[in-house]
């Protein structure tokens, strides 16, 4: 498989047919593109029933598979009571990297599930649900991340973990709410930051300096409503308010706290205030209140007829889909190799540089010529393959050869243009082609993509 391929899904659980022509979901809901899913074997006897003791069922279960369960912190309550570990997805994957268990039940979404096979690619990792995705990784897929990278040579690429594995593998370095500040210290400027926005002008504000920013967000942190939560503040004068980083600036300009989930638990917990309006995700109330028993925490509101401080994607993980992942060990995650490779590259970085180790920053992956990727430079997909276009907007079908396609001097472009290849030694340095912007996903009338603009 190529690296192209790899961008997009190699499997997909699809809706079933019927004899009669209609259409039934699986299991595990809709169809949903991941890296890969194992192949589904056919039923060879009835379905048994779902037990009435679940927790019971799954602990059984758990034994039998000799299973690790792990679950992060915006999970329900009664998944995270049965889990072996609770945490942020960096500390899962850690945990299932250093378990004896040869299969992990991971109780997330789709990316930290990803995390956990990238690192621990002999296991057997499970997913309750595969329809548990997240709005931050669904909103920068790989092809499109790829293709806006080109606009940003000699770029640091740093990724937040909230991504897929292959967004991860076109990173330098990945990092996470509570390291991104320390690890982005010691990088030098121009820095590409991907794929929350928020998280990107909380850390340029600390830090003083601007990146160029993937626009994506999380559905979660976006929608805490500033009205209400200052409402609130009035009837709660007492209370302190902690956020995480991914909510919006003028949210996180009341607050007294910010820091990653792990950060506001620990905050919470050792603080001497007794009282705590919580914005992020209410799951992590419930290890909060088995933490400081004694305190008061208040969720923070969203906007008005909405309930969305609770992830619609980490609530599809219940109980009963959990005991069938562990019954039938699917649906399992798989990363294609190369994808992995390099995505555990730009994990490992992320370590050493939280290690204190010194760091120096690639030729920027988003340099088509640079040494590092000439010669190997992945291929698009098909579908935005024509989009695929040099630093002053010639195609490379339109390239007759220069220094770095065909290793001779630099030759003229055969197409419309007929400009000299920019990529010549003795070429005349020419303006990048403006694309007119348009909703992600239309084209132009030359079939080129529109990708979000950080102009």
């Amino acid at each position: 498989m190529s690296w192209g391929e790899s961008f997009t899904s190699t499997a997909m659980v699809r809706p079933l047919k019927a004899r009669d022509g209609s259409k039934r979901e699986t299991p595990w809901g809709r169809s949903r593109r991941i890296s890969a899913v194992s192949p589904s074997s056919p039923a060879a006897s009835p379905v048994p029933p779902v037990p009435t003791d679940l927790p019971g069922a799954i602990l059984r279960l758990k034994e039998e598979r000799n299973a690790l369960i792990l679950a992060h912190y915006y999970q329900e309550s009664e998944v995270q009571d049965l889990a072996d570990f609770v945490g942020d997805s960096l500390e899962l994957a850690r945990r299932g990297k250093e378990s004896p268990q040869p299969v992990i039940a991971f109780c997330g979404v789709h990316f930290m599930a990803e995390t956990s096979k990238i690192l621990t690619p002999e296991k057997t990792v499970v997913v309750p649900d595969l329809e548990a995705g997240c709005s931050l990784a669904d909103g920068c897929p790989a092809p499109f991340f790829a293709e806006w990278l080109r606009k940003y040579p000699g770029h640091t690429v740093v990724s937040y973990i909230n991504c897929s594995a292959a967004v991860k593998a076109l990173s330098d370095v990945i990092v996470t709410s509570s390291s991104a500040e320390a690890i982005l210290r010691r990088l030098p400027d121009p820095i590409v930051f991907a794929p929350d926005r928020n998280l990107a002008a909380w850390l340029e504000k600390k830090l003083g300096r601007k990146f160029v920013v993937w626009p994506g967000t999380c559905v979660v942190h976006e929608t805490f409503s500033e009205k209400r939560i200052l409402d609130l503040m009035v009837r709660h004068p007492e209370a302190r308010l902690v956020a995480h980083p991914e909510c919006d600036e003028r949210i996180l300009a009341h607050a007294d706290f910010v820091g990653s989930t792990s950060a506001l638990l620990k905050h919470v917990t050792e603080s001497e205030h007794a009282s705590f309006i919580v914005a992020t995700e209410e799951g992590i109330l419930h290890q909060m209140r088995r933490a400081a028993p004694g305190k008061e925490l208040v969720p923070a509101p969203p906007d008005d007829g909405c309930s969305c401080n609770t992830c619609p994607h980490m609530k599809r993980n219940t109980l009963e889909k959990l005991w069938l992942a562990l019954r039938d060990l699917r649906p399992a995650i798989e990363v294609e190799e190369e994808v992995r490779v390099g995505a555990k590259k730009a994990l490992d970085r992320m370590l050493e540089l939280t290690a204190g180790k010194t760091f120096v920053p690639a030729l920027g992956r988003s340099c088509p010529s640079s040494a590092r990727d000439r010669g190997r430079r992945p291929p698009a997909p098909a579908r935005i393959s024509q989009a695929i276009r040099c630093r002053s907007g010639i195609r490379p079908r339109d390239i007759r050869r220069c220094a770095d396609h065909a290793g001779a001097a630099p030759g003229k472009g055969r197409g419309r243009n007929q400009r000299e290849c920019p990529w010549g030694p003795n070429a005349a340095p020419q303006a990048p082609v403006r694309r007119p912007q348009h909703s992600p996903g239309w084209k132009t009338k030359r079939g080129v993509p529109a990708f979000p603009q950080n102009d």
